[in-house]
């Protein structure tokens, strides 16, 4: 589902402090956006050294520990319907992938939250090599 302009706005501002500006991608056709690729560095790993405190030392920690992270997220990624299938896909995995090689100490990427009917996403990621580590169901029932 597209997100509204009030939610971009949002979420752009939540992520600003921690995106990292090397590993997003907006895709263009004809000068408009086709497509976003977004890449967190997963502020788990610096969050868990801070013990679950800011004060007095906990924020200092997690500054610290945030450049030796080693894997990222990928909460956003996503093609217009009218230009999917057209390899946009494929190009926002590559670039990525190369550009946390050459530049950072990444070693791990999680797509997260990947529906098992997006038989196109699957279909990119199976023949770029990721495997699934995890599986999440929803279930529905009316009330």
């Amino acid at each position: 589902m597209p997100l509204t302009e009030e939610e971009f706005d949002r979420i752009v501002g939540e992520f600003k402090l921690i995106y990292d500006k090397d590993l997003s991608f907006i895709a263009e056709y004809d000068g408009k956006p086709a497509g976003l690729s977004l890449v967190l560095p997963d502020m788990n790993q610096a969050l868990k050294k801070a013990g679950g405190r800011l004060f007095p030392l906990g924020l200092l920690k997690i500054l610290w520990h945030k450049r030796k992270i080693s894997s990222w997220r990928v909460p956003v990624m996503g093609v217009l319907e009218e230009h999917r299938m057209r390899g946009i896909e494929a190009v926002f995995c590559c670039r990525t992938y190369d550009a946390a090689m050459k530049n950072r100490n990444y070693r791990k990427c999680e797509l997260s939250w990947i529906l098992e009917s997006n038989t196109a996403a699957n279909a990119v990621l199976r023949k770029m090599g990721a495997r699934k580590a995890k599986t999440y169901r929803i279930y529905e029932k009316q009330l």
